[in-house]
């Protein structure tokens, strides 16, 4: 078991460090970033791209943001979405999955850790009410999957798929089939 660091003061309250330790099952790098919140750092969220199945380089993400640092902030499936919670800005972009650990900051820059369980659905005037399993992810079979613009603009039904279009709080049309415009203001619902 070995462990070797190394530091760079990067400046006005901001250090990074590089740690290469030694496990029973390889070696492990650890990056940590140290900034002073008193020299006007702070933290945010932000995406790879505005799609959630964009992806990006962590140095493309920083130099998009004017950010001197960037982290990756958690799992990701094979298509580049999140599998972890993700609201930026207080704007939910993905739901958590599996109850997975998700992280928060407060605006006075405090952080809070821990495992989070959604249970989300839609509600419509008539009374009904619908489990969602997903925010802007693939429908699973007998699953209803919330579809914004943060997945893409423009949904094609799968086979065996249907779809109630809301915009604005109002369902406008309910596709069994073809294509579905995500409206800009609101969200598909999706069931397979």
């Amino acid at each position: 078991v070995f462990e070797s660091s190394s530091d760079e003061n990067l400046g006005g309250g901001l250090t990074f460090t590089k740690i290469l330790r030694g496990t029973s099952h390889g070696p492990v790098r650890l990056f940590v970033a140290r900034v002073d919140p008193r020299q006007g750092w702070r933290m945010r969220v932000a995406p790879a791209g505005y799609s959630v199945l964009q992806r990006n380089r962590i140095s493309k993400i920083a130099a998009n943001h004017k950010a001197p640092l960037a982290v990756n902030g958690g799992f990701f499936a094979f298509d580049g979405a999140a599998v972890g919670a993700v609201k930026v800005q207080n704007e939910w972009i993905r739901l958590p999955w599996k109850g997975r650990t998700a992280v928060a900051f407060q605006s006075d820059g405090d952080a809070k850790i821990g495992n989070l369980q959604v249970n989300a659905t839609a509600q419509f005037s008539s009374g009904l009410s619908l489990p969602i399993r997903d925010l802007n992810g693939w429908p699973d079979k007998n699953r209803i999957s919330a579809i914004t613009r943060r997945f893409r603009p423009f949904y094609t039904l799968r086979p065996g798929e249907i779809a109630v279009v809301v915009d604005n709080g109002v369902v406008t049309s309910t596709p069994g089939g073809g294509g579905v415009n995500v409206p800009l203001h609101g969200f598909v619902l999706v069931g397979n």
